[in-house]
C-alpha cells in the first residue's frame, strides 16, 4: 500500500486532500505544522524514514 504524507494537516487544503484520498487503497499521514517542522530537514528525514511514503508533497500558501 502506498502512504501519502500530507503536512499542515490541519489546514483546509489538506484536509481536503486527506478526505480525498481516504476513499483510495492509500495510508494517509497526516502531519501538523507543530509535528513537523518543514524547514528542519532532519525531521523530515526522520518523518519520511519512519513512515516510508510513496509520495510526499509541501503545498504552502501565503495570504497578506
Amino acid at each position: 500500500m502506498n502512504g501519502i504524507l500530507v503536512t499542515g494537516s490541519n489546514g483546509q487544503l489538506a484536509l481536503d486532500l486527506i478526505n480525498f484520498f481516504k476513499s483510495e487503497p492509500y495510508k494517509i499521514i497526516g502531519k501538523t505544522k507543530e509535528e513537523l517542522d518543514i524547514t528542519n530537514i532532519d525531521r523530515i528525514n526522520n518523518v519520511v524514514i519512519e513512515n516510508k511514503p510513496g509520495a510526499a508533497g509541501v503545498i504552502a500558501l501565503r495570504f497578506y
